[in-house]
Protein backbone atom coordinates (compact mmCIF):
# COMPACT_ATOMS: atom_id res chain seq x y z
CA UNK A 1 0.00 0.00 0.00
CA UNK A 2 1.27 3.53 -1.16
CA UNK A 3 2.24 5.38 2.07
CA UNK A 4 0.30 8.77 1.80
CA UNK A 5 2.16 12.16 1.30
CA UNK A 6 -0.26 14.84 2.35
CA UNK A 7 -0.35 15.84 6.07
CA UNK A 8 -3.27 16.85 7.92
CA UNK A 9 -3.52 17.56 11.77
CA UNK A 10 -6.10 16.65 13.55
CA UNK A 11 -6.50 18.65 17.13
CA UNK A 12 -9.23 16.78 19.44
CA UNK A 13 -8.04 13.36 18.27
CA UNK A 14 -9.30 11.28 21.26
CA UNK A 15 -12.72 12.83 20.83
CA UNK A 16 -15.90 10.97 19.29
CA UNK A 17 -15.25 12.56 16.16
CA UNK A 18 -11.49 12.48 15.88
CA UNK A 19 -11.00 8.97 16.66
CA UNK A 20 -13.68 7.67 13.79
CA UNK A 21 -11.90 10.14 11.42
CA UNK A 22 -8.62 8.82 12.92
CA UNK A 23 -9.57 5.71 11.21
CA UNK A 24 -10.98 6.89 8.34
CA UNK A 25 -8.79 9.14 6.85
CA UNK A 26 -5.20 7.17 7.74
CA UNK A 27 -5.45 5.57 4.71
CA UNK A 28 -5.23 9.01 2.66
CA UNK A 29 -3.31 11.26 4.79
CA UNK A 30 -0.24 11.11 7.26
CA UNK A 31 -1.90 12.47 10.48
CA UNK A 32 -0.75 14.11 13.44
CA UNK A 33 -3.26 13.27 15.20
CA UNK A 34 -2.99 16.08 18.70
CA UNK A 35 -5.24 15.40 21.97
CA UNK A 36 -4.64 15.87 25.99
CA UNK A 37 -5.00 12.36 26.61
CA UNK A 38 -3.51 8.85 25.05
CA UNK A 39 -4.56 6.87 22.62
CA UNK A 40 -4.32 3.91 25.01
CA UNK A 41 -6.63 5.88 27.42
CA UNK A 42 -9.35 7.43 25.01
CA UNK A 43 -9.78 4.72 22.71
CA UNK A 44 -8.05 6.49 20.29
CA UNK A 45 -6.07 4.31 17.36
CA UNK A 46 -2.87 4.20 17.29
CA UNK A 47 -1.74 2.85 13.05
CA UNK A 48 0.47 3.29 10.27
CA UNK A 49 0.04 6.86 9.35
CA UNK A 50 -0.93 8.20 12.57
CA UNK A 51 2.06 10.37 14.68
CA UNK A 52 0.31 11.17 18.23
CA UNK A 53 1.39 14.19 19.77
CA UNK A 54 -0.17 14.49 23.58
CA UNK A 55 -0.44 18.37 24.54
CA UNK A 56 -2.88 20.76 25.59
CA UNK A 57 -3.91 23.94 22.58
CA UNK A 58 -5.02 26.01 25.59
CA UNK A 59 -0.95 26.03 26.45
CA UNK A 60 1.22 28.42 24.32
CA UNK A 61 4.39 26.46 25.23
CA UNK A 62 3.30 23.02 24.69
CA UNK A 63 1.81 24.30 21.40
CA UNK A 64 5.23 25.71 20.51
CA UNK A 65 6.41 22.27 20.99
CA UNK A 66 3.79 20.83 18.85
CA UNK A 67 5.22 23.53 16.09
CA UNK A 68 8.84 21.87 16.34
CA UNK A 69 7.45 18.70 15.95
CA UNK A 70 5.55 19.02 13.09
CA UNK A 71 8.19 21.16 11.52
CA UNK A 72 11.09 18.25 11.86
CA UNK A 73 8.82 16.35 9.96
CA UNK A 74 8.60 18.48 7.25
CA UNK A 75 5.58 20.35 7.76
CA UNK A 76 1.93 20.30 6.98
CA UNK A 77 -0.59 20.51 4.43
CA UNK A 78 -4.11 20.92 5.78
CA UNK A 79 -5.74 20.87 9.62
CA UNK A 80 -8.62 19.92 11.28
CA UNK A 81 -9.53 22.19 14.67
CA UNK A 82 -12.20 19.53 16.41
CA UNK A 83 -10.73 20.22 19.54
CA UNK A 84 -13.21 21.73 21.96
CA UNK A 85 -15.12 22.07 25.36
CA UNK A 86 -18.63 21.26 26.30
CA UNK A 87 -20.59 19.80 28.88
CA UNK A 88 -24.35 19.38 29.51
CA UNK A 89 -24.37 21.04 33.30
CA UNK A 90 -25.01 25.00 32.42
CA UNK A 91 -22.19 26.12 34.30
CA UNK A 92 -20.00 28.79 33.40
CA UNK A 93 -17.05 26.95 33.24
CA UNK A 94 -13.75 28.98 32.15
CA UNK A 95 -13.42 25.77 30.18
CA UNK A 96 -15.26 27.21 27.33
CA UNK A 97 -13.18 30.50 27.27
CA UNK A 98 -9.67 28.89 27.27
CA UNK A 99 -10.32 25.88 25.58
CA UNK A 100 -12.66 26.92 22.64
CA UNK A 101 -11.58 30.51 22.21
CA UNK A 102 -7.80 30.82 23.51
CA UNK A 103 -7.30 27.05 22.40
CA UNK A 104 -8.40 28.22 18.55
CA UNK A 105 -6.29 31.37 18.65
CA UNK A 106 -3.38 29.43 19.58
CA UNK A 107 -4.17 26.74 16.94
CA UNK A 108 -3.88 29.60 14.35
CA UNK A 109 -1.07 31.20 15.59
CA UNK A 110 0.65 27.42 15.10
CA UNK A 111 -0.65 26.93 11.82
CA UNK A 112 0.59 30.95 10.23
CA UNK A 113 4.17 29.21 11.56
CA UNK A 114 3.75 26.14 9.75
CA UNK A 115 1.58 27.35 6.54
CA UNK A 116 -0.77 24.75 5.98
CA UNK A 117 -2.81 25.13 2.92
CA UNK A 118 -6.44 24.91 4.39
CA UNK A 119 -8.09 25.27 8.35
CA UNK A 120 -11.14 23.20 8.51
CA UNK A 121 -12.55 24.55 11.75
CA UNK A 122 -15.34 22.46 13.36
CA UNK A 123 -18.22 24.42 15.09
CA UNK A 124 -21.84 23.25 15.64
CA UNK A 125 -25.54 24.23 14.47
CA UNK A 126 -26.20 25.01 18.58
CA UNK A 127 -23.97 27.98 18.03
CA UNK A 128 -27.07 29.20 16.65
CA UNK A 129 -30.50 29.71 18.44
CA UNK A 130 -33.94 27.87 18.27
CA UNK A 131 -35.57 28.57 15.50
CA UNK A 132 -39.20 29.35 15.65
CA UNK A 133 -41.62 27.92 12.98
CA UNK A 134 -41.27 28.54 9.38
CA UNK A 135 -37.46 29.18 10.04
CA UNK A 136 -33.98 27.36 9.88
CA UNK A 137 -30.91 27.65 10.14
CA UNK A 138 -28.61 27.79 7.36
CA UNK A 139 -25.09 28.55 6.06
CA UNK A 140 -25.73 32.55 6.18
CA UNK A 141 -27.73 31.97 9.99
CA UNK A 142 -25.51 34.09 12.51
CA UNK A 143 -24.18 32.40 15.49
CA UNK A 144 -26.56 33.81 17.84
CA UNK A 145 -27.14 31.35 20.90
CA UNK A 146 -27.07 32.19 24.34
CA UNK A 147 -25.76 28.95 25.93
CA UNK A 148 -22.09 29.20 27.28
CA UNK A 149 -21.27 26.85 24.74
CA UNK A 150 -22.99 28.73 21.94
CA UNK A 151 -20.75 31.69 22.55
CA UNK A 152 -17.57 30.40 22.99
CA UNK A 153 -18.23 29.02 19.08
CA UNK A 154 -19.50 32.14 17.92
CA UNK A 155 -16.09 33.84 19.10
CA UNK A 156 -14.33 30.73 17.48
CA UNK A 157 -15.78 31.19 14.17
CA UNK A 158 -14.87 35.09 14.34
CA UNK A 159 -11.52 34.24 15.06
CA UNK A 160 -11.43 31.18 12.11
CA UNK A 161 -13.41 33.92 9.73
CA UNK A 162 -11.31 36.97 9.84
CA UNK A 163 -8.33 35.11 10.17
CA UNK A 164 -5.46 36.80 7.42
CA UNK A 165 -3.21 34.83 7.34
CA UNK A 166 -1.00 32.22 4.87
CA UNK A 167 -3.93 29.33 4.58
CA UNK A 168 -7.80 29.27 3.90
CA UNK A 169 -10.37 28.31 6.14
CA UNK A 170 -13.97 27.02 6.54
CA UNK A 171 -15.95 26.53 9.26
CA UNK A 172 -18.24 23.50 9.43
CA UNK A 173 -21.10 23.57 11.56
CA UNK A 174 -22.01 20.35 13.17
CA UNK A 175 -25.46 18.82 14.46
CA UNK A 176 -25.76 15.64 17.25
CA UNK A 177 -23.40 12.93 16.64
CA UNK A 178 -24.28 9.43 17.20
CA UNK A 179 -23.21 6.25 16.70
CA UNK A 180 -24.90 2.66 16.15
CA UNK A 181 -24.01 2.45 19.73
CA UNK A 182 -25.54 5.68 20.69
CA UNK A 183 -22.47 7.68 21.93
CA UNK A 184 -24.55 10.76 22.18
CA UNK A 185 -24.77 12.09 26.48
CA UNK A 186 -28.22 12.86 26.40
CA UNK A 187 -29.64 10.75 23.56
CA UNK A 188 -28.08 7.67 25.93
CA UNK A 189 -29.87 9.70 28.87
CA UNK A 190 -33.25 9.54 27.16
CA UNK A 191 -33.04 5.97 25.81
CA UNK A 192 -31.96 4.69 29.42
CA UNK A 193 -34.72 6.22 30.97
CA UNK A 194 -37.52 5.33 28.50
CA UNK A 195 -36.57 1.76 27.82
CA UNK A 196 -36.50 1.11 31.66
CA UNK A 197 -39.49 -0.30 33.79
CA UNK A 198 -39.49 3.02 35.53
CA UNK A 199 -42.55 5.00 35.94
CA UNK A 200 -40.82 8.16 34.04
CA UNK A 201 -40.60 5.66 30.72
CA UNK A 202 -43.78 7.46 29.18
CA UNK A 203 -43.15 11.26 30.61
CA UNK A 204 -42.26 13.24 27.26
CA UNK A 205 -41.40 17.35 27.92
CA UNK A 206 -44.16 19.50 27.10
CA UNK A 207 -45.53 18.14 23.99
CA UNK A 208 -42.43 16.24 22.87
CA UNK A 209 -41.87 18.56 20.41
CA UNK A 210 -38.65 20.06 21.70
CA UNK A 211 -36.04 18.64 18.20
CA UNK A 212 -32.47 18.96 17.14
CA UNK A 213 -30.94 17.43 13.91
CA UNK A 214 -28.59 13.94 14.24
CA UNK A 215 -25.74 12.82 12.35
CA UNK A 216 -24.72 9.23 12.36
CA UNK A 217 -20.72 9.52 12.73
CA UNK A 218 -20.19 7.61 9.88
CA UNK A 219 -21.83 10.31 7.59
CA UNK A 220 -19.47 12.87 9.43
CA UNK A 221 -16.39 11.10 7.82
CA UNK A 222 -17.76 10.75 4.31
CA UNK A 223 -18.52 14.95 4.51
CA UNK A 224 -14.59 15.80 5.94
CA UNK A 225 -13.69 13.25 3.17
CA UNK A 226 -15.53 15.05 0.77
CA UNK A 227 -14.54 18.62 1.83
CA UNK A 228 -10.78 18.29 2.13
CA UNK A 229 -10.92 16.94 -1.49
CA UNK A 230 -12.69 20.57 -2.22
CA UNK A 231 -11.03 22.66 0.08
CA UNK A 232 -9.57 24.65 -2.81
CA UNK A 233 -12.97 25.25 -4.32
CA UNK A 234 -14.59 27.44 -1.14
CA UNK A 235 -14.34 31.21 -0.64
CA UNK A 236 -12.15 31.64 2.26
CA UNK A 237 -14.08 31.30 5.50
CA UNK A 238 -17.44 29.79 3.80
CA UNK A 239 -19.89 28.61 6.24
CA UNK A 240 -20.69 24.79 6.14
CA UNK A 241 -23.52 22.45 7.30
CA UNK A 242 -22.70 18.77 7.98
CA UNK A 243 -26.68 17.93 8.63
CA UNK A 244 -29.59 16.63 7.16
CA UNK A 245 -32.32 18.98 6.93
CA UNK A 246 -35.01 19.39 9.13
CA UNK A 247 -34.90 17.94 12.96
CA UNK A 248 -35.93 14.85 14.77
CA UNK A 249 -38.09 15.29 18.14
CA UNK A 250 -38.43 13.61 21.15
CA UNK A 251 -41.20 12.05 20.13
CA UNK A 252 -40.40 10.31 17.10
CA UNK A 253 -37.56 9.02 19.20
CA UNK A 254 -39.58 7.91 21.69
CA UNK A 255 -41.95 6.25 19.13
CA UNK A 256 -39.41 4.68 17.79
CA UNK A 257 -37.51 3.37 20.31
CA UNK A 258 -40.25 1.92 23.05
CA UNK A 259 -41.57 0.49 19.41
CA UNK A 260 -38.72 -1.57 18.60
CA UNK A 261 -37.89 -2.50 22.52
CA UNK A 262 -40.98 -3.45 24.37
CA UNK A 263 -43.00 -4.55 20.31
CA UNK A 264 -45.27 -1.96 20.40
CA UNK A 265 -45.37 2.09 21.02
CA UNK A 266 -45.46 3.09 24.40
CA UNK A 267 -48.26 5.87 24.77
CA UNK A 268 -46.61 8.92 26.05
CA UNK A 269 -47.71 11.01 29.05
CA UNK A 270 -47.22 14.72 28.34
CA UNK A 271 -46.05 16.67 31.53
CA UNK A 272 -46.62 20.64 31.35
CA UNK A 273 -43.86 22.60 30.84
CA UNK A 274 -43.58 24.37 34.54
CA UNK A 275 -44.33 20.22 36.26
CA UNK A 276 -40.98 19.79 34.18
CA UNK A 277 -39.40 22.69 35.25
CA UNK A 278 -40.47 21.95 38.72
CA UNK A 279 -39.85 17.84 38.61
CA UNK A 280 -35.96 18.68 36.98
CA UNK A 281 -35.68 20.69 40.08
CA UNK A 282 -36.62 18.24 42.50
CA UNK A 283 -34.87 15.46 40.70
CA UNK A 284 -31.07 17.81 40.87
CA UNK A 285 -31.66 18.27 44.86
CA UNK A 286 -32.11 14.48 45.80
CA UNK A 287 -29.54 13.87 43.27
CA UNK A 288 -27.34 16.77 45.17
CA UNK A 289 -28.20 15.02 48.80
CA UNK A 290 -27.84 11.35 47.56
CA UNK A 291 -23.98 12.55 45.87
CA UNK A 292 -24.66 11.90 42.16
CA UNK A 293 -26.70 14.04 40.19
CA UNK A 294 -29.20 13.61 37.34
CA UNK A 295 -28.28 13.95 33.84
CA UNK A 296 -31.17 16.83 33.54
CA UNK A 297 -30.23 20.37 34.96
CA UNK A 298 -32.36 23.43 35.63
CA UNK A 299 -31.18 25.03 32.34
CA UNK A 300 -32.89 22.19 30.21
CA UNK A 301 -36.17 23.30 30.97
CA UNK A 302 -36.10 26.51 28.58
CA UNK A 303 -35.42 23.68 25.64
CA UNK A 304 -38.83 22.33 26.05
CA UNK A 305 -40.83 21.95 23.20
CA UNK A 306 -37.92 24.12 21.31
CA UNK A 307 -36.04 23.07 17.64
CA UNK A 308 -33.50 23.86 15.57
CA UNK A 309 -34.52 23.20 11.86
CA UNK A 310 -31.76 22.87 9.37
CA UNK A 311 -31.53 23.74 5.50
CA UNK A 312 -28.11 22.97 4.48
CA UNK A 313 -29.05 22.49 0.88
CA UNK A 314 -26.72 24.73 -0.03
CA UNK A 315 -23.61 22.54 1.74
CA UNK A 316 -25.04 19.41 0.35
CA UNK A 317 -24.95 21.01 -3.44
CA UNK A 318 -21.71 22.10 -3.19
CA UNK A 319 -19.93 19.27 -2.05
CA UNK A 320 -22.09 16.55 -3.91
CA UNK A 321 -23.05 15.43 -0.35
CA UNK A 322 -26.10 13.48 1.00
CA UNK A 323 -26.04 11.70 4.48
CA UNK A 324 -27.14 8.60 3.59
CA UNK A 325 -31.07 7.91 4.77
CA UNK A 326 -30.23 4.18 6.29
CA UNK A 327 -27.88 6.47 8.51
CA UNK A 328 -30.95 8.67 9.76
CA UNK A 329 -31.50 8.12 13.45
CA UNK A 330 -34.52 7.11 13.18
CA UNK A 331 -33.50 4.22 10.96
CA UNK A 332 -30.47 3.69 12.85
CA UNK A 333 -32.85 3.64 16.12
CA UNK A 334 -33.53 -0.18 16.01
CA UNK A 335 -29.60 -0.70 15.86
CA UNK A 336 -29.45 1.42 18.84
CA UNK A 337 -31.99 -0.53 21.18
CA UNK A 338 -30.60 -4.19 19.52
CA UNK A 339 -27.11 -3.53 20.71
CA UNK A 340 -28.46 -1.91 24.45
CA UNK A 341 -30.30 -5.58 24.20
CA UNK A 342 -27.36 -8.05 23.17
CA UNK A 343 -24.65 -6.19 24.30
CA UNK A 344 -25.07 -4.18 27.38
CA UNK A 345 -21.61 -4.37 28.58
CA UNK A 346 -20.03 -2.33 25.71
CA UNK A 347 -23.26 -0.30 25.71
CA UNK A 348 -22.21 0.90 29.00
CA UNK A 349 -18.73 0.67 28.43
CA UNK A 350 -18.77 3.22 25.22
CA UNK A 351 -21.48 5.27 26.82
CA UNK A 352 -19.77 6.03 30.20
CA UNK A 353 -16.59 6.42 27.70
CA UNK A 354 -18.45 9.67 26.76
CA UNK A 355 -18.85 10.85 30.07
CA UNK A 356 -14.91 9.90 31.03
CA UNK A 357 -13.53 11.91 28.50
CA UNK A 358 -15.49 14.59 30.10
CA UNK A 359 -13.88 13.99 33.01
CA UNK A 360 -10.74 13.88 31.34
CA UNK A 361 -11.70 17.23 29.79
CA UNK A 362 -11.70 18.04 33.51
CA UNK A 363 -8.49 16.41 34.54
CA UNK A 364 -6.77 18.60 31.97
CA UNK A 365 -7.62 21.26 34.05
CA UNK A 366 -6.49 20.13 37.01
CA UNK A 367 -3.02 19.25 35.48
CA UNK A 368 -2.97 23.15 34.49
CA UNK A 369 -3.28 24.21 37.94
CA UNK A 370 -1.16 21.42 39.30
CA UNK A 371 1.91 22.23 36.95
CA UNK A 372 1.01 26.27 37.48
CA UNK A 373 1.85 25.84 41.27
CA UNK A 374 4.39 22.77 41.39
CA UNK A 375 6.73 24.87 42.64
CA UNK A 376 4.90 26.31 45.54
CA UNK A 377 3.21 22.84 46.79
CA UNK A 378 6.90 21.46 46.52
CA UNK A 379 7.70 24.59 49.15
CA UNK A 380 5.29 24.14 51.14
CA UNK A 381 5.43 20.86 51.36
CA UNK A 382 8.94 20.63 51.93
CA UNK A 383 8.44 23.59 54.78
CA UNK A 384 5.74 21.52 56.48
CA UNK A 385 8.48 18.36 56.68
CA UNK A 386 11.00 20.51 58.35
CA UNK A 387 8.65 21.99 60.84
CA UNK A 388 10.45 21.31 64.49
CA UNK A 389 6.96 19.65 65.02
CA UNK A 390 6.99 17.12 62.28
CA UNK A 391 10.48 15.93 62.56
CA UNK A 392 10.09 12.84 64.69
CA UNK A 393 7.15 11.65 62.68
CA UNK A 394 9.15 11.61 59.57
CA UNK A 395 12.30 10.72 60.61
CA UNK A 396 13.20 7.76 57.94
CA UNK A 397 11.64 10.39 55.30
CA UNK A 398 14.13 13.75 56.81
CA UNK A 399 17.47 11.19 56.60
CA UNK A 400 19.00 12.62 53.45
CA UNK A 401 20.11 15.68 52.08
CA UNK A 402 17.80 18.89 51.11
CA UNK A 403 18.91 18.37 47.75
CA UNK A 404 18.12 14.71 48.02
CA UNK A 405 14.48 15.62 49.46
CA UNK A 406 13.42 18.09 47.15
CA UNK A 407 14.28 15.93 44.02
CA UNK A 408 12.20 13.49 46.04
CA UNK A 409 9.46 15.34 46.59
CA UNK A 410 9.61 16.56 43.02
CA UNK A 411 9.34 13.23 41.69
CA UNK A 412 6.46 12.56 43.43
CA UNK A 413 4.57 15.29 42.71
CA UNK A 414 5.63 14.99 38.92
CA UNK A 415 4.47 11.34 38.52
CA UNK A 416 0.75 12.86 40.04
CA UNK A 417 1.34 15.45 37.72
CA UNK A 418 1.44 13.11 34.79
CA UNK A 419 -1.05 10.37 36.60
CA UNK A 420 -3.84 13.66 36.05
CA UNK A 421 -2.70 14.63 32.42
CA UNK A 422 -2.75 10.39 31.14
CA UNK A 423 -6.67 10.36 33.11
CA UNK A 424 -4.54 7.13 34.37
CA UNK A 425 -4.09 6.79 38.45
CA UNK A 426 -1.87 3.28 37.62
CA UNK A 427 1.13 6.14 36.87
CA UNK A 428 1.52 7.47 40.32
CA UNK A 429 0.61 3.62 42.26
CA UNK A 430 3.39 2.17 40.28
CA UNK A 431 5.82 4.86 41.16
CA UNK A 432 4.95 4.59 45.14
CA UNK A 433 4.51 0.89 44.70
CA UNK A 434 8.63 1.01 43.52
CA UNK A 435 9.61 3.68 46.13
CA UNK A 436 8.02 1.57 48.87
CA UNK A 437 10.21 -1.35 47.94
CA UNK A 438 13.12 0.44 48.33
CA UNK A 439 12.26 1.79 51.97
CA UNK A 440 11.15 -2.04 52.71
CA UNK A 441 14.74 -2.89 51.18
CA UNK A 442 16.32 -0.22 53.01
CA UNK A 443 13.82 -1.39 56.95
CA UNK A 444 12.93 2.49 56.61
CA UNK A 445 9.35 3.56 57.76
CA UNK A 446 6.87 2.71 55.26
CA UNK A 447 4.40 4.26 57.74
CA UNK A 448 5.87 7.48 57.22
CA UNK A 449 5.88 7.09 53.61
CA UNK A 450 1.85 6.61 53.23
CA UNK A 451 1.62 9.63 55.47
CA UNK A 452 4.09 12.03 53.53
CA UNK A 453 1.73 10.72 50.72
CA UNK A 454 -1.51 11.87 52.79
CA UNK A 455 0.00 15.08 53.67
CA UNK A 456 1.06 16.02 50.02
CA UNK A 457 -2.46 15.21 48.63
CA UNK A 458 -3.49 17.97 51.48
CA UNK A 459 -1.26 20.53 50.67
CA UNK A 460 -2.21 20.06 47.19
CA UNK A 461 -5.44 20.81 47.90
CA UNK A 462 -4.89 23.57 49.85
CA UNK A 463 -2.50 25.64 47.57
CA UNK A 464 -4.50 24.55 44.62
CA UNK A 465 -8.25 25.93 46.32
CA UNK A 466 -6.50 29.33 46.57
CA UNK A 467 -6.36 30.08 42.72
CA UNK A 468 -9.93 31.71 41.50
CA UNK A 469 -9.94 29.11 38.19
CA UNK A 470 -10.39 26.25 40.76
CA UNK A 471 -14.21 27.76 41.75
CA UNK A 472 -16.16 24.91 41.26
CA UNK A 473 -13.63 21.82 40.41
CA UNK A 474 -14.13 20.44 43.95
CA UNK A 475 -14.75 17.07 42.86
CA UNK A 476 -12.93 17.19 39.75
CA UNK A 477 -9.90 18.18 42.62
CA UNK A 478 -10.83 14.96 44.60
CA UNK A 479 -11.47 12.14 41.80
CA UNK A 480 -8.12 13.41 39.98
CA UNK A 481 -6.18 13.97 43.43
CA UNK A 482 -7.02 12.98 46.80
CA UNK A 483 -8.29 9.63 44.68
CA UNK A 484 -4.80 9.33 43.04
CA UNK A 485 -3.38 9.57 46.09
CA UNK A 486 -5.64 7.14 48.37
CA UNK A 487 -4.92 4.64 45.27
CA UNK A 488 -0.93 5.48 45.77
CA UNK A 489 -1.10 4.85 49.83
CA UNK A 490 -2.65 1.64 48.92
CA UNK A 491 -0.55 0.17 47.27
CA UNK A 492 2.45 1.11 49.74
CA UNK A 493 0.26 -0.36 52.48
CA UNK A 494 0.23 -3.57 50.04
CA UNK A 495 3.80 -3.70 49.77
CA UNK A 496 4.28 -3.58 53.24
CA UNK A 497 1.86 -6.55 54.07
CA UNK A 498 3.55 -8.57 51.02
CA UNK A 499 6.94 -8.04 52.11
CA UNK A 500 6.39 -8.37 55.64
CA UNK A 501 4.66 -11.55 55.07
CA UNK A 502 7.18 -13.07 52.42
CA UNK A 503 9.58 -12.56 55.24
CA UNK A 504 7.55 -14.29 57.89
CA UNK A 505 7.22 -17.21 55.91
CA UNK A 506 11.06 -17.59 55.25
CA UNK A 507 11.91 -16.85 58.58
CA UNK A 508 9.21 -20.19 59.61
CA UNK A 509 10.78 -22.18 56.55
CA UNK A 510 13.86 -22.22 58.24
CA UNK A 511 13.06 -22.89 61.14
CA UNK A 512 13.51 -19.57 63.28
CA UNK A 513 9.96 -18.22 63.02
CA UNK A 514 9.70 -14.14 63.39
CA UNK A 515 6.50 -12.75 64.79
CA UNK A 516 5.16 -10.69 61.57
CA UNK A 517 5.95 -7.11 62.07
CA UNK A 518 5.26 -4.34 59.80
CA UNK A 519 7.99 -2.12 59.15
CA UNK A 520 6.31 0.95 60.79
Amino acid sequence: MTTPTTKLLVTGASGFLGRHLLRGLRDSYRIFALARGTPEVTGAPRRRNIEWIQADISEPEQMKLVEERISEAGGLDLALHLAAYYDFTGRPAPEYRRTNVEGTRNVLDTLGRLKPRHLVFASSVAACDFTEDGQVVNEQSPPNGESFYAKSKRLGEDLVRTHNGPFSTSVVRLPALFSDWCEYEPLYSFLTVWLSSSWRRRILAGGGKAAIPFLHVDDAVTFFHRLLAQYDELEHGQVLIASPDGSTSHAQLHATATDWHFGRRLSPIHLPRLACRAGIGLLDTAGRIAGHRPFERNWMGRCIDRRINIDSSWTRQRLGWEPRDRLSIIRRTPFLVQNRKAHYAEWLKRNHAVAYRTRLRAGARVHELLSRHQDRICETFLDYLGDPSQRARFADYLNCSGVQLEDRHRLLLDQLIAAVRNGDKAVFMTCCQHMAERWYADEKSLKELWEALEAMGEICLTVLQEDPEAKGLFQDLYDHITMTIQFAIDAVHEVDETLGQREQDRAEASGCPLPYCSKQ
